[in-house]
């Protein structure tokens, strides 16, 4: 892990990674249900081919010199996007003392713009122009630049400075950098779309005709499971603890069902298709 990144806990970081995969199944089985026995079920649509590799050895040494261009790739477009970054920054700066708003960023433009998502998510609304702006950078830029700027957020509330400076909050709960790590986590930008259609084209050109929808619904559908539902200010897994952990019957069976209910509506969908997948 980058030194500027240590801040970010790498398990949230592990677990995003881990989940990310199942997750977008789920979902795509949920927007385009089978209806048909699909082909990978069936041992003879598995045709696994073989390597040329005659060792151990030979295959790391294939895999770890493969894998050049794609490590030379991300470090360039690294590069790039943040000499963009300060550009545009300079320039909206420079466009924004005009209008005696010398504050105006691309950070600013992009809070905005996705306050509502961020709060969807389940951030807090004091801090959903802070995760706004973190996703802004995550979607055009991509996750590396967002990440570099969660880092410093979580420098600034580990120094204990003030929360706000000027009326603006300079840091968030832990809560929300925890929301805003999972959030941040995978390649669905503009910058990673690219490089994806550049290998598809490698290999197969039929395969190039990508949409962007995967740019929104990356974060939030994985905000979406995670999310833990709430019935007046509780958290569901406090009550149903509490209501089954004790001798006796629940003192209030309507919030029980309440959770039951939005446990299944949550997750039932979800469940359900992961079990499609694996049968």
């Amino acid at each position: 892990m980058r030194h500027d990144l240590q801040p970010i806990s790498a398990s949230h970081l592990l677990t995003a990674s881990v989940m990310s995969a199942p997750a977008s199944l789920a979902i795509s089985k949920l927007f385009w249900p089978e209806t048909e026995t699909p082909k990978v079920t069936l041992k003879s649509g598995i045709k696994m081919e073989k390597g040329d590799s005659k060792n151990l050895l030979e295959a790391a040494s294939q895999g770890a010199t493969a894998s050049i261009p794609l490590v030379a790739n991300i470090a360039v477009n690294l590069i790039a996007f943040l000499a963009l970054l300060a550009f545009v920054d300079s320039a909206l700066s420079w466009l924004g003392n005009m209008f005696d708003y010398p504050q105006l960023s691309f950070e600013v433009i992009c809070a905005y713009v996705f306050m509502p998502f961020s709060f969807m998510m389940g951030v807090d609304w004091e801090d959903s122009f802070i995760v706004g702006g973190l996703l802004g950078y995550k979607t055009f830029f991509n996750e590396f630049v967002a990440y570099e700027h969660l880092s410093e957020l979580i420098h600034k509330r580990e120094k204990g400075g003030p929360v706000y400076m000027g009326g603006v909050k300079q840091y968030m709960t832990i809560r929300s950098e925890t929301i805003a790590t999972y959030a941040l986590c995978g390649f669905a930008n503009f910058g990673s779309l690219g490089l994806v259609i550049g290998g598809l084209s490698k290999d197969n050109t039929d395969n190039t005709e990508l949409t962007s929808d995967s740019l929104f619904i990356d974060p939030l559908r994985k905000q979406r499971i995670l999310s833990v539902p709430v019935v007046e200010d509780v958290p569901c897994y406090i009550m149903l603890g509490n209501a089954f952990n004790s001798t006796g019957s629940p003192s209030n069976t309507t919030k029980v069902i309440r959770c039951c209910q939005d446990l299944f509506n949550r997750y039932g969908q979800v469940l359900h298709s992961l079990f499609r997948l694996a049968l």
